[in-house]
């Protein structure tokens, strides 16, 4: 049994020492290929070499000289011109916001009620009266109230907290349209009247506020146009005529306005009528011809 595995054992370094001498073999003939292709190829350079003619040698390029840069001028700055100073403009004054109910007053809009009236605002002297009025369609109650300035706070007409609020103020119908407000104090100016709508749902309306402006002076208002006094008319005088009195005749008032002259004269006739000198018969004549007939024959005879 030892001796078939010493055989064995022989067998196998003998294949392994075969096959190392055989790759040692192929190595060497592939290093002999690789240097006679390396000659081969070192031969066919030199021959290539030998049978180019030598290059000619470049001439050296002379350096020209390089141009100095043209300094450019710098250009002077312009002058910036001076801004104009921009005019601020000038504060609008801020309009003083209408108020709105809405923003002290946290109800449900009614969408049956129809405001046609709004109240307005009243400029009054101090311990004077206001009066307030709003009118609208579908309100089944009404309540009227005071707001502050600053709309943190409402007063109803009838709380008894007005009183201490302001002392002396007297209102009246404030469940009605037509809000009368008597005896106002200086406290109360800057406030607003507002009336609160209920519908027949019980939804909420507020009306506009009506801002109350108090004063220690009555305001100036322009007198009135004085009339002119009408004329009265004068007593007509009327005749009584007694039975058995026979009425004077009313004088005709003259008529004032003259009738004008014709101031064209009417043109008189400038032939004269000729005398007839034919006697009529049986008219006897003139006695001064007579006359002078017997004077004549008074005269021949005393000449005779």
């Amino acid at each position: 049994m030892k001796t078939t595995k010493n055989k064995h054992g022989h067998e196998e370094e003998r294949s392994e020492r075969g096959g190392i001498i055989v790759a040692s073999l192929v190595l060497l003939i592939l290093l002999g290929l690789i240097g006679f292709l390396i000659f081969n190829i070192l031969q066919v350079r030199d021959a290539a070499n030998e049978a180019s003619p030598a290059p000619e040698a470049t001439p050296a390029v002379t350096a020209q000289p390089t141009p100095e840069p043209t300094p450019e001028p710098t250009p002077e700055p312009s002058p910036e011109p001076t801004p104009e100073p921009t005019p601020e403009p000038s504060p609008e004054p801020t309009p003083e916001p209408t108020p709105d109910p809405a923003r002290f007053i946290r109800i449900a809009t009614s969408k049956l009620i129809t405001i046609t009236k709004q109240p307005g605002a009243e400029t009054v002297v101090v311990d004077g009266n206001a009066m307030f009025i709003c009118y609208a369609n579908n309100a089944s109650s009404i309540e009227w109230r005071f707001v502050s300035p600053d709309y943190t706070r409402e007063i109803l007409w009838n709380d008894p907290a007005i009183r201490k609020e302001f002392p002396g103020l007297n209102c009246k119908d404030g469940d009605k349209s037509v809000f009368n407000v008597y005896a106002i104090p200086k406290a109360l100016n800057g406030w607003y009247a507002v009336c609160l709508l209920t519908d027949s749902d019980g939804s909420m309306l507020a009306s506009a506020g009506a801002k109350i402006t108090v004063t220690d002076t009555p305001p100036w208002f322009p007198p009135a146009p004085t009339p002119d006094p009408t004329p009265k008319p004068s007593p007509e005088i009327v005749e009584v005529t007694l039975p058995g009195e026979t009425p004077e005749p009313t004088p005709t008032p003259e008529d004032p306005t003259p009738t004008p002259e014709d101031p064209t004269p009417t043109p008189e006739d400038p032939t004269p009528t000729p005398e007839d000198p034919t006697p009529t018969p049986g008219t006897s004549p003139d006695p001064g011809t007579g006359n002078e007939g017997g004077d004549t024959g008074g005269d021949n005879g005393g000449t005779g």
